[in-house]
């Protein structure tokens, strides 16, 4: 009988140029490294993937990963030298006039870069907490056990699902945590004078973009944050935030009169959270073991948002080297996208490549990791092969809607399904926003929403780090959420919990 394979995450608007990194550490990397074999595979098709694995090897060896802490650790510190580099040459090619360039110093570029992306992304990801949560949420379920033990011995008033947030809870600020502050002083800036705060206030986006010129000192800060945030939600391929975007936001906090005083407690907030953890963690008695394992999940709740940033803005950096290959090279931006790192350099230095097969990459490519070989498949093999993994896939069905607390806390209201941006237009204030998985595209739906539900999602998937930033409600891994709930009906978030209930 063939083994069975499942689906760790759905990757939107993403191409062939960053999967690799990512897939080979898990299916090479970590076994020529650790003797941690797994088999993989993932398709593309409308710049979509997912990301597959055999499910018994991939259970076993997340069990060897948590039984070894200190190797865990070891990986997040080469996460933070090699992310830094990676971030240093995108900053290097933002500021280069790539334009002047010779082929070979361009090509220099791109070697630079794609070296750098494999480091951050593939020899050192930081991902071997992360291959613990996806499917089963083994690391999850391994502190919940430990704080479950703690809490009856010590009879601690706290419930499991808010001592797990608690020790969960990074303990320095995320980009996104940045950038609300930083536009918390803008809005401080907005209710110092009257005549901008009648502006925001009272006149729609268009007209206070218009007007901001009667304001030019202001209008030089919105303009540089604007500028030192737009790629924010880029992902793999944009768009940016425009500057409308954060008008909107300015305008939002004007029409709902937040007082100078509410914005500092606002401000406030993630400090109130990470003292609260350290008051939390005085109660609890804990060996030098289990203070790593707490270390190790915080941490891994931080170093994922962080990587994340690191990786979307190189990848903001390298939309500007990619125009000017595809120029030189006379393919189009998405056609650049669908070569591996490795081809892209000899492409533009010798001009060898196939128009044809980076057509049919685009068209449908699957990519396999077996027995530690790494395979590509287009056309009419890549269906054969796809069809061959999807016939061993297969999907739980679950008797009740139960998924892992993210963020605790008890919300009804109405569902809202949002799988990508063109659909957040459907999301009130208040609303239950359904989703397969968050990206920092939904963000400003995710900040409208009254509780989070998603499918699939770890405690270090995107959905778990922004609701904590935001201090929503989240319900992650529910597996069948998308499916069984539908667009207006009222159900009862028990985030405390892990539950979604249909009310009538």
């Amino acid at each position: 009988m063939a083994e069975e394979w499942f689906s760790m995450e759905t990757i939107r608007r993403i191409h062939p140029f960053y999967v690799p990194a990512f897939m080979r550490y898990v299916c090479i990397e970590l076994n020529k490294k650790y003797g941690l074999r797994i088999d993989g595979a993932t398709y593309f098709h409308s710049n979509n993937t997912e990301l597959l694995f055999k499910r018994k090897m991939f259970d076993s060896r997340a069990k060897k990963i948590i039984n070894d802490p200190e190797l865990m650790e070891q990986e997040h510190k080469k996460l933070i030298k090699a992310s830094e580099k990676w971030k240093k040459i995108s900053n290097k090619i933002l500021k280069t006039n790539l334009s002047k360039l010779s082929d070979k110093k361009l090509a220099g570029f791109l070697k630079n870069y794609s070296e750098s992306y494999f480091s951050a992304h593939g020899k050192c990801a930081g991902h071997l907490l992360q291959l613990t949560e996806w499917e089963n949420e083994l690391y999850t379920k391994f502190i919940y056990s430990i704080l479950q033990k703690k809490i009856k011995r010590y009879s601690l008033n706290e419930s499991l699902a808010e001592a797990f947030a608690l020790v969960s809870a990074p303990e320095k600020l995320g980009n996104m945590q940045k950038e609300e502050r930083e536009l918390f002083g803008l809005y401080l800036e907005i209710i110092k004078n009257k005549k901008l705060l009648d502006l925001f206030r009272k006149q729609p986006e268009k007209q206070i973009e218009k007007k901001l010129a009667n304001f030019p000192k202001f209008s030089k800060k919105l303009d540089f944050h604007h500028k030192k945030w737009l790629w924010l939600p880029f992902m793999y391929e944009g768009p940016t935030w425009n500057k409308t975007y954060f008008i909107s936001l300015l305008s939002s906090l004007a029409r709902q009169y937040l007082t100078k005083e509410e914005i500092t407690l606002k401000k406030k907030e993630p400090e109130r959270l990470i003292k609260n953890k350290k008051e939390f963690l005085k109660k609890l008695p804990l060996t030098s073991k289990e203070k790593l394992y707490f270390k190790i999940l915080s941490d891994s709740v931080y170093l994922k948002g962080y990587r994340k940033d690191v990786m979307y803005y190189s990848c903001f950096a390298a939309e500007k080297l990619f125009s000017e290959t595809g120029k030189r090279l006379h393919l189009s931006l998405n056609q650049i996208r669908h070569f591996f790192p490795e081809e892209i350099v000899q492409a533009l230095l010798y001009k060898k490549f196939s128009v044809k097969e980076l057509n049919e990459r685009i068209g449908f490519t699957v990519i396999t990791w077996i027995n530690g070989k790494e395979k590509l498949f287009t056309g009419k093999k890549a269906r054969t092969e796809f069809n061959k993994i999807m016939k061993s896939m297969k999907i739980k069905k679950a008797s009740r809607l139960q998924g892992s607390t993210a963020v605790p806390g008890l919300v009804k209201g109405k569902v809202k399904l949002v799988n990508h941006p063109n659909e957040m237009y459907k999301m009130k204030q208040g609303d239950i926003m359904v989703s397969h998985s968050t990206n920092p595209n939904l963000v400003p739906a995710m900040k409208k929403a009254g509780a989070i539900v998603t499918d699939v999602g770890g405690i270090t998937c995107h959905a778990a780090i922004v609701s904590r930033e935001l201090n929503i409600p989240c319900i992650i891994g529910t597996k069948v959420a998308t499916r069984t709930l539908k667009d207006g009906e009222k159900v009862e978030v028990n985030a405390s919990k892990g539950t979604v209930r249909r009310l009538k």
